[in-house]
């Protein structure tokens, strides 16, 4: 072959391989295109994969694509002429289901969300969901559907593969309100105060070991060895979670009536409800045993106690009181091996001053004044040491009038954990179709359950006045 033969045989050669390079270039672009537009598009499934099959094997131009997306929507909206107007804002937006989920959300708050328009009533938004005729859907139909099992825990692990049954539209739908209703600011102070926030993956007793540590380092003699640390030993605390929760009723006659506000009432009670639950849980904890706490598992001692753990104080609040209760914290000791005789002091840090509403004004004045708080009516020039020295935590269901409590920094020193089995936020469930209160009283039956549990982990970082 001579050399200009093989020139034009390589020529051709590479001719045909840029032809197939431009032909899987120009049949990957349709693919993507094909891809992206019947995804945006929000058609059913069925119909975005008969299209898909359809295209999958023509070579088509975005305006022919565009034209056979349109057509298909057409026959689906005169196939449902009695549905709803707004099933098309419903269907037709970004993400079908997140419309539906918007719809319902503003169902239940009044107001519509992100632009789409929500339902007006329970049976609208059925009958959206269903696809049936608003004029078909009975109050029975929906109180049955609404009764179908329903489990939060597991709808929303399997969040991305939603179903669109009614009983997970509106189970879902509950849930949030009630998530929303619980991550509500206030009663959330309960986490100040806490330095261990836990998932737990058993309901079993759960025990906390708190290794010692050493005591100050020694100057050896000249000449001789260092001397050896005595090894810490440890202190152990133990809690178990229990499950807390309760049950509410959605009646045929609410849904009969489209009555919202009764509808709308019960995932609002239940995430509040929880969330005031685990708040007084947390600061109960303080006023256990009337004020001195719960008994410690480690020396079977009372959490405040002035002989054991030397920080229990019975005087009022006054800005004297205070100072004594943080120069106790300041000079807790670090838990140590028995053998060391040279302690160390921990870093405690005391940040918070807990009170009840009672004692509220004279927490202010104490840490809010910039001179020192006066007997006299002279006026002050002294400056105040307590000015935005801790902050104050009113806790709103302590009856006594008298108590208060200091708490050091969790991030520095162990106060308190709360350990939450298999969720840290309330769960919903509702009972089987035609079981329960569904059978006997016309109702859906709700439950909402939260399996938490707490306990104070060690007392050197914490402060009580139990005043007689």
């Amino acid at each position: 072959m001579t050399p200009i033969t093989e020139a034009m045989t390589e020529i051709g050669r590479l001719r045909d391989e840029l032809t197939e390079m431009r032909d899987s270039g120009r049949k990957a672009a349709l693919k993507v295109e094909l891809d992206s537009s019947l995804k945006s598009s929000d058609l059913p499934q069925p119909i975005q994969d008969k299209l898909g099959r359809r295209f999958s094997t023509l070579e088509f131009t975005s305006e022919e694509l565009t034209e056979a997306i349109r057509e298909e929507k057409e026959v689906l909206a005169q196939i449902l002429p009695a549905v709803s107007a707004s099933y098309a804002q419903v269907r037709f937006g970004d993400s079908p289901r997140d419309k539906i989920d918007k719809a319902m959300d503003g169902m239940f708050d009044g107001v519509d969300v992100d632009g789409v328009k929500r339902f007006r009533n329970i049976r609208e938004a059925y009958s959206i969901v269903n696809r049936r005729p608003i004029f078909e859907v009975g109050a029975q139909e929906i109180l049955s559907a609404s009764g179908a099992p329903f489990d939060s825990a597991i709808a929303f692990l399997r969040e991305t593969i939603k179903s669109d049954t009614w009983s997970n539209v509106f189970g879902t739908s509950i849930t949030r309100q009630l998530l929303k209703e619980y991550r509500k600011p206030g009663y959330d102070e309960w986490k100040k105060v806490v330095s261990n926030i836990e998932t737990l993956d058993t309901m079993k007793q759960q025990e906390r070991v708190r290794t010692g540590g050493y005591g100050a380092l020694a100057s050896p003699t000249e000449g001789e060895d260092y001397a050896d640390f005595t090894s810490p030993g440890d202190e152990k605390e133990v809690y178990t979670p229990t499950a807390r929760g309760k049950l509410e009723t959605i009646t045929l006659q609410a849904i009969a009536n489209d009555d919202l506000n009764a509808i709308r009432r019960v995932p609002r009670s239940m995430g509040f409800a929880a969330r005031v639950g685990l708040y007084k849980e947390v600061f109960d904890i303080f006023t256990a045993n009337s004020g001195v706490g719960p008994e410690m598992t480690y020396d079977t001692t009372k959490l405040f106690d002035a002989a054991g753990h030397a920080n229990l104080g019975t005087s009022a609040l006054s800005p004297a009181t205070l100072t004594t209760a943080l120069n106790a914290m300041l000079q807790q000791m670090e838990f140590v091996g028995s053998g060391e005789t040279e302690l160390s002091y921990i870093d405690v840090n005391p940040k918070y001053l807990l009170v009840p509403l009672v004692l509220r004004g004279t927490a202010w004045d104490i840490i809010m004044s910039p001179v020192k708080v006066q007997d006299t009516l002279y006026h002050a020039q002294q400056p105040n040491i307590h000015y935005k020295a801790l902050e104050i935590i009113v806790v709103r269901h302590w009856t006594d009038p008298n108590n208060w409590y200091v708490v050091g920094d969790p991030a520095l020193v162990s106060t308190i954990e709360v350990g939450f089995y298999g969720s840290r936020e309330p769960q919903l469930f509702t009972e089987l179709t035609n079981t329960g209160k569904q059978f006997t009283a016309d109702s859906v039956r709700y439950k909402v359950r939260h399996i938490f549990g707490s306990s104070a982990l060690e007392h050197r970082g914490m402060y009580g006045a139990v005043v007689a």
